[in-house]
């Protein structure tokens, strides 16, 4: 019998657990993975945005760096260091005048004071005035070489020509001056500067600034018919359809006719034309001879006047609807249908008559009718800054002790600049009378440094400049009959120290320079005066005293100046960086006092 044993047990086999993410935990890890990578893809995107932020920055602070560098450079060499307006008829050479710091021109036109895009700043500049600024580099500008003839300096056609200005033996189609004259505006957001150089020949060609031939015939000279007048037919080959002057000289020239009447010719302004001791007719003070003006050819009352907006007109306040163009862009000047100022244009116009109706094309804003100036081939030659949103220039007004804009009808009532205030209410791009400048917009409202030699209304006498800021004025230039408050009176007791006279109208100078304040009480003279028979002669310098009457116990008058020159503008430029959208405004502050 079989006995039964007892089996061995089976030997135990672990399994291993496999072990993995549930649902749950992989729902937290995807959320976990999803929120980091949210936050950090807001870190690089705010990182990225400072950036681009902060490369907007610093381009906008690169464009504010050199935009105000040029601007104060220009202010720094400009030719009036004592900007004040010349009087109507005013002597420059009476001891008063000051004309050696009176040299050349400033101009601002506000037009709109409460538009800040629509403003004009010009004026004459000077690389040798080191007054502020050392610098003494000249400016250079485009002038091509005219290769005819045989002149006496080498590779040079003729001697007196504007290529042979920078004294280079070897033509190079560059002009140089120490002298120029510069104009700041505004067009389709755009900023401009214009730069024409007043010309300065070689000493040995002379002082004539006029180019000429080996002959001393002059060589910018056009036949009406349109042909050159000179055999050689000199410049250019085949005017007018070759070029255009603008395009191949970056000079100060002036329409003019020859005495005859059967030509016209470009006539360049030389360094004299700064001068304004001398006639009006040749000084660049004299509105007609600048940049931008319309000539002295144009009928009595248009010419000398600038040319800023699309049209204008004289009969009705229509013209608030026209567009500012501020001044010819040097693309349209180098168009070959421009031809000014040698000549007029394809079309027969002179493009700164004011009454010329202008239009402008729809993209880059350029002049399109009635002729076409869009294809110059000197495009963003003299373009500043794009994408200006503001450029305003204000100037500093003593009566209300702050910046303000020319022209403004809510200034305070003491503000030297406030509208009422205008002189010459007539003059600038606007032919309406002040009685016509019912809406605030339609103004001329222009602050000009002017001529004491010029009619630019075409009635009798010289004209006054637009404002010319005084302490006070003599009872007797506004109207009425003598006695006057204020004047001079003979064989008067002057019991007051303080007191303050002007002298009578026969002696009263031309723009009331001076009053003159008491300083010691006495009895004036006069015709029933033992003393003194006469008005005293009155003193011409600023604290200077003259004896009026008796030695021992007349008046004692101190000539007090009665002028408030201009002391500081305020430019300020706001423009925007398109690729950030980071908008940058630049307010450049330039004292006017040496």
């Amino acid at each position: 019998m079989l006995s039964r044993t007892k089996s061995s047990p089976k030997p135990y086999h672990h399994v291993p657990r496999i072990s993995g993410f549930t649902l749950v935990e992989m729902l937290v890890a995807v959320t976990l993975v999803l929120v980091m990578m949210v936050l950090f893809a807001e870190v690089f995107q705010i990182a990225g945005g400072a950036i681009s932020k902060t490369r907007g920055i610093a381009e906008n602070d690169q464009r504010s760096r050199t935009l105000q560098t040029i601007i104060k450079a220009d202010l720094d060499k400009r030719t009036m260091r004592w900007v004040y307006p010349f009087a109507a008829s005013e002597d420059p050479a009476a001891p008063e005048s000051n004309i050696g710091k009176r040299q050349g021109f400033v101009y601002i036109s506000e037009n709109n004071p409460f538009n800040d895009l629509d403003d004009v700043l010009q004026f004459t500049v000077m690389a040798t005035l080191n007054m502020r600024s050392k610098d003494n580099s000249p400016y250079y500008g485009q002038a091509m070489n005219l290769p005819r003839g045989g002149g006496s300096i080498p590779n040079f056609g003729y001697n007196n020509q504007p290529d042979a200005d920078d004294a280079d033996l070897n033509p190079n189609s560059t002009g140089l001056s120490t002298v120029a004259e510069v104009a700041y505006f505004v067009r389709n957001g755009n900023l401009y500067r214009r730069q024409l150089l007043i010309r300065e020949p070689l000493s040995l060609v002379g002082n004539n600034p006029q180019p000429a031939d080996n002959s001393g015939n002059p060589i910018f000279v056009t036949s009406v018919s349109g042909t050159a007048q000179l055999a050689q037919d000199i410049y250019p080959s085949s005017f007018p359809t070759a070029t255009s002057f603008w395009a191949d000289f970056d000079y100060s020239a002036v329409f003019t006719p020859t005495p005859n009447g059967m030509s016209y010719y470009a006539r360049f302004l030389g360094s004299d034309s700064l001068n304004n001791g001398g006639l009006a007719i040749s000084a660049i003070a004299a509105p007609f001879n600048r940049f931008g003006f319309s000539p002295l050819t144009m009928a009595s009352g248009l010419q000398g006047r600038p040319k800023e907006f699309t049209t204008i007109n004289a009969a009705s306040a229509t013209d608030d609807l026209s567009t500012f163009i501020g001044r010819f862009t040097l693309q349209e000047c180098s168009d070959v249908n421009f031809r000014y100022p040698q000549y007029t244009t394809s079309n027969g116009n002179i493009p700164t008559d004011p009454t010329l109706f202008l239009t402008l094309d729809p993209g880059d804003r350029s002049v399109n009718s009635p002729d076409d100036f869009g294809q110059g081939i000197r495009r963003g030659e003299d373009l500043m800054l794009a994408n200006v949103h503001a450029f305003d220039v204000e100037v500093w007004d003593d009566g209300v002790q702050g910046f303000v804009d020319v022209g403004d009808s809510t200034l305070a009532v003491v503000a030297d600049y406030h509208r009422n205030r205008r002189l010459n209410s007539g003059f600038g791009p606007r032919l309406l009378g002040a009685a016509n400048e019912t809406p605030p917009t339609i103004v001329n409202a222009v602050y000009d440094t002017w001529h004491p030699k010029v009619d630019i209304d075409g009635t009798s006498g010289n004209d006054s400049p637009p404002f010319r800021p005084l302490l006070l004025v003599a009872d007797s230039t506004l109207g009425g009959s003598p006695p006057f408050g204020n004047e001079w009176k003979p064989n008067y007791d002057y019991n007051t120290l303080g007191e303050i006279v002007f002298p009578t109208s026969a002696k009263l100078p031309f723009g009331q320079p001076f009053f003159y304040r008491c300083i010691r009480t006495g009895r004036s003279a006069g015709v029933n005066s033992t003393d003194y028979l006469a008005e005293p002669t009155w003193t011409r310098a600023d604290g200077l005293t003259v004896i009026d009457g008796n030695v021992n116990n007349g008046v004692i008058w101190q000539a007090v100046d009665n002028r408030k020159p201009l002391k500081a503008i305020r430019i300020t430029v706001r423009f925007l960086d398109t690729s950030t959208q980071q908008l940058r405004q630049l307010s450049i502050l330039h004292s006017l006092v040496d």
